[in-house]
């Protein structure tokens, strides 16, 4: 299973992330998904199967302000998607790098 890289997320917005899956991997039989981001080996954010959309072979998260809000810049960060079936098959993506970007007035924008 293989997703596309997110290489930047800004701090304070709302990005869609977007993971193409290859393989043969039937996505109308997903039963429970994660899309987790960590720095230092630490999970911050963990979206679970309501929060993400599947179409097609595509899995779609929107991050709310608050999501990113909550990633620090300039720490190292990794994003994965992890995917179970209804068969019990479990599939994982790469754990690929994402860089956080910093924001010069911190906060939700309201």
């Amino acid at each position: 299973m293989a997703t596309n890289k997110t290489p930047h997320i800004w701090r304070g917005t709302t990005p869609m992330l977007s993971a193409t899956i290859k393989g043969n991997v039937d996505l109308t039989n997903i039963t429970t998904a994660w899309l987790t981001i960590a720095q230092d080996n630490i999970i911050v954010l963990d979206k679970k199967t309501e929060d993400l959309t599947i179409s097609g072979n595509k899995v779609f998260i929107r991050l709310s302000q608050e999501d990113t809000l909550s990633l620090k810049s300039g720490v190292s960060s990794y994003i994965q998607l992890r995917l179970l079936t209804d068969g019990e098959l479990a599939y994982a993506s790469q754990c690929d790098f994402v860089s956080v970007e910093r924001i010069i007035k911190d906060g939700v924008i309201e």
